[in-house]
């Protein structure tokens, strides 16, 4: 693969007239993938009898380890040589009516997200509106970095689409607790166009949600429609009968769940799946098992179509562009572009492979390999092992993802024209059961050798998941340190980085609100009531917002964050003696360790009733959810008097905010 010209031109479309017998043939065998149905509706007479048994005996193990993550319910479907052989549902959708699961259960599945996304910018690619090969800049006018104001020229559209832009994820710039929007979906463009990159392009696969947020930007600009109402042409064209953009029209629906502790379980849309504006170009699908069979039909009959040399000189109306809704958009369109976001584009590794490489919103591998725990579940399992080890290779596309209360899979096998797809209602933060389980079903679908045991590799991967979170709270208590803060004068007040379009107030928490207390402080994020945190003393002018247990962790949105025990750690600087105030806030936006700390500067200064600058506060005490008062005596708690876990006693941040 030539690494400098990374992003060929691979969707052609046909001439009306073919030009030799060759191409003749191709054309004619396209109209015969377009003249079916892409619809794969259970056909269990025609199956492979061996096949739907060695699939009905892995239907135990499913159920085994969805007791293990403890997800409320799973869907699944299997494709074997384009017929449907065994779909089933396992669990509740919803316990209060007992309701359960099947084929046509609507999940959110931001799997197929990024796969329709792709879709879209092929179809513009089809009409001569985009090339892969130009600079995102050309498009995005906004698109530049703090460091390098040419990164958007030197960054390729298909370096978004293959996640290799270099851009970082940057969770609490754009979304900070609770999933609810820090800024403006319009400044997406403009904050990540000013943020520290964290590799050049094209030399580092990462995966970045705002990616597919930034294409979204693309398709917006050049269809003058909004992404959803392009996505939705989409579904109406490919035939999917239950997949909705940003909402739910029906019952028999699977409601996203949180997991906690001692296997407690909260029901109901969280604000983790529902305010995702911005995001829509990468996780905001509500499908069934069903509709990702039809479009796991589509991608695999586009996996028989040849590249083709020829090109219409008509430039068709991809999306709707009039009131009526006048569009192209045919089957042979959608065919061709099901195609194209399948072409290697990016390895993940050296030396590079076709075979493992990342495609248009789509994963790519091949048997044997043990590549799937790569993608998803990569801090959370130790033991490695390879899939099929024993058995024949063969190609696997597809993807997997994470919603925060819900999780979804796909897996196409274009040789065998196969498939597996899995849908649950509960997050990854106990692990993501739906790769696991998607594995169990490769390796019952091709009988693959020698087998793995899954419902093992379950008990680990849950497992490690707990061990995770007392990791970071060891770290972060060895961290710590018995320095005395400033008066809290010195860092109340407003400030701001602008290139990020982000500001943080801090004021003073009322004493009556928590009185047997040291001093917290809230930070609150552009001014928005949901982005609020208390700041407890971590050590000199370093402060913290680190919730006291996992469960508070996951209830506040925050679970992603412990990757790294720093990005809980708000630290002033630059402190001004002639004032009597520090100048500056630095803070980690990003669990990911090459992210620098980002700085913000004072523009204001907020006078503190009470106290002198040069007064100055004890450490409080080491339970990591705040400095309490212990006993009815009151005498405080020392630093390091007792180990911190996940079962300190300390107040929850809940008691502040009464």
């Amino acid at each position: 693969m030539d690494r400098s010209q990374p992003f060929s031109q691979p969707n052609q479309c046909i001439t009306s007239a073919p030009t030799n017998a060759e191409e003749a043939r191709y054309v004619q065998a396209l109209r015969n993938l377009t003249a079916m149905s892409f619809n794969s509706e259970p056909d269990y007479r025609s199956a492979d009898t061996s096949v739907r048994s060695r699939l009905e005996g892995a239907g135990p193990v499913v159920e085994k380890i969805r007791k293990i993550f403890r997800s409320p319910s799973v869907s699944i479907g299997v494709i074997n040589r384009g017929s449907t052989p065994y779909t089933k549902g396992f669990g509740i959708a919803k316990h209060a009516v007992s309701q359960r699961v099947d084929e046509k259960t609507v999940y959110k599945a931001g799997c197929i997200t990024q796969a329709l996304t792709a879709l879209a910018i092929a179809l513009l690619e089809e009409a001569r509106q985009v090339r892969w090969d130009k600079p995102v800049s050309e498009y995005l006018s906004g698109f530049k970095t703090q460091d390098e104001t040419d990164f958007g020229k030197r960054a390729l559209l298909g370096d978004l689409l293959a996640h290799s832009a270099g851009i970082p994820t940057l969770p609490f710039v754009i979304q900070g607790k609770n999933c609810s929007n820090v800024s403006r979906h319009v400044d997406a463009e403009k904050v990540f166009g000013n943020v520290q990159p964290i590799s050049t392009p094209r030399s580092q696969w990462h995966y970045n949600e705002w990616s597919y947020a930034l294409l979204a930007e693309v398709i917006k600009k050049l269809s003058h429609k909004s992404w959803a109402e392009c996505v939705d042409n989409i579904i109406g064209r490919a035939g999917l009968a239950r997949t909705y953009v940003n909402h739910i029209v029906d019952e028999n629906v699977a409601l996203p769940c949180h997991i906690f502790g001692q296997g407690a379980q909260t029901e109901g849309e969280d604000k983790c799946t529902s305010r995702r504006d911005g995001l829509d170009g990468s996780g905001s699908i509500y499908t069934c098992v069903s509709d990702m069979l039809t479009i796991c039909t589509l991608l695999l009959r586009a996996s028989e179509f040849p590249k083709l040399t020829a090109r219409t000189e008509k430039t068709p109306k991809i999306f709707p562009v009039s009131s009526n809704g006048d569009t192209d958009l045919s089957k042979e369109m959608l065919i061709r572009a099901a195609w194209a976001i399948q072409q290697p584009q990016f390895p993940y590794g050296s030396p590079p492979e076709d075979s493992n490489m990342y495609r248009m919103g789509l994963h790519g591998f091949k048997l044997p390999t043990g590549a799937f725990n790569t993608v998803a579940n990569d801090r959370k399992i130790m033991s490695c092992y390879v899939m099929g080890a024993q058995s024949p290779p063969r190609r696997v596309l597809g993807n997997t993802s994470d919603l925060g209360t819900s999780t979804s899979t796909y897996w196409i096998f274009p040789e065998t024209a196969s498939a597996v797809v899995v849908l649950s209602n509960c997050g990854s933060v106990n692990g993501e059961i739906t790769n696991i389980i998607s594995q169990v079903l490769t390796q019952a679908l091709f009988d693959l050798n020698p087998t793995v045991d899954y419902i093992e590799i379950a008990g680990l991967i849950t497992s490690r998941a707990l061990a995770s979170w007392r990791e970071t709270i060891e770290s972060w208590t060895r961290t710590r340190r018995d320095i005395k803060a400033r008066h809290t004068s010195a860092y109340i007040g407003t400030y701001n980085n602008a290139s990020i379009q982000m500001t943080l107030s801090i004021t003073l928490v009322p004493r009556p609100v928590f009185p047997n207390s040291r001093p917290r402080m809230c930070m609150r994020i552009n001014s928005l009531e949901e982005q609020v945190f208390i700041l407890y003393h971590y050590h000199g002018d370093n402060w913290t917002f680190l919730p006291s247990t996992r469960d508070d962790c996951i209830k506040q949105g925050l679970i992603q964050y412990v990757a790294n025990w720093k990005s809980f750690i708000v630290k002033f600087d630059d402190f001004r003696e002639d004032e009597g105030r520090c100048r500056v806030v630095k803070w980690f936006l990003d669990p990911d360790k090459r992210v620098r700390p980002f700085t913000f500067e004072r523009i204001q200064e907020k006078e503190e009733p009470g106290g002198s600058p040069s007064s100055v506060y004890s450490q409080p005490d080491s339970g990591h959810a705040s400095g309490v008062y212990a006993g009815s005596g009151g005498s405080r708690v020392g630093l390091g008097s007792r180990p911190c876990s996940e079962e300190t006693v300390g107040t929850r941040y809940s008691d502040f905010i009464q």
